[in-house]
């Protein structure tokens, strides 16, 4: 009883307003990305689809890994703040923020189910911070608050690239030829894809490149004009295009959402 006459009493909050005048500063959309890769290409890709990435609307976070608990971000960029109660619901005084996690396949990430898992850990930690009695509209697939999405089966680069096109990004990013000649990284990049956490950068650490100067952005960027035409030749064909394009285009389905300019989390 106490709870709910405090909410009751609450004045209506400057984001109450913004929110009736569709001016909210806050995103409808924040995208949690692996590494710095998805960092950089993501936002381009947008821009090759027609796809605004104002970061009042859609805003990009990396996270920095498979292995980091999203749990304090979900809550961060999601978390409903309450505001007048009405008995049976509560208005919501800003607009609902969406929490959309890209990621590869991989350890709590790697299988459908251990996703389900995961999307309920964080819906947990956004529903933490309310009433028991009013988490339950937060659940439901149709509120869509947070979802996983993987590149599919793969890796982010081995999903999108063949082993030809890896194997002339990684030389035209690493400014000098790979010692044992294209073939040779051709043939260990195929190696690679084949094993069961396939990693790139195994081809130059550990002093194995001499002279090589590769990182995650320097290689991003020489594989872009690939992966450009690639969604360049699926507008023009009309196909799905690389699990990137789709997944952009599912983050501005997720962003445009339509939202009442009043919304309330039922008692249940």
């Amino acid at each position: 009883r106490t709870s709910r006459l405090r909410l009751t009493a609450r004045r209506r909050t400057i984001d109450a307003v913004l929110t009736e005048l569709g001016v909210s500063p806050h995103p409808s959309l924040v995208v949690g990305v692996e590494g710095a890769t998805e960092e950089l290409l993501l936002p381009r890709v947008f821009d090759v689809l027609g796809i605004p990435h104002d970061p009042d609307w859609i805003r990009i976070a990396e996270f920095g890994g498979v292995d980091k608990d999203l749990s304090n971000l979900a809550k961060f960029a999601t978390a409903p703040q309450l505001g007048i109660d009405r008995g049976t619901s509560v208005d919501i005084d800003r607009p609902v923020t969406r929490f959309l996690v890209l990621v590869d396949a991989e350890g709590r990430y790697s299988d459908r189910k251990k996703r389900s898992r995961q999307r309920n850990i964080l819906l947990d930690a956004v529903a933490a911070a309310l009433p028991p009695d009013l988490r339950g509209d937060l659940y439901g697939q149709g509120a869509r608050i947070v979802e996983i999405r993987t590149w599919g089966k793969l890796p982010f680069e081995f999903a999108h690239f063949t082993d030809l096109q890896l194997a002339a990004a990684i030389e035209k990013a690493a400014k000098t030829p790979y010692p044992w000649g294209r073939a040779a990284l051709i043939a260990d990049i195929k190696a690679q894809r084949s094993r069961r956490h396939p990693n790139l950068q195994n081809l130059w650490h550990k002093g194995r490149w001499p002279g090589a100067r590769l990182s995650k952005l320097s290689l991003a960027d020489a594989y872009w004009p690939v992966l450009e035409a690639k969604i360049e030749r699926a507008l023009t064909s009309g196909s799905a295009g690389p699990p990137i394009m789709r997944t952009a285009i599912h983050a501005w389905d997720l962003a445009s959402v339509p939202t009442r300019n009043r919304m309330a989390l039922k008692r249940h």
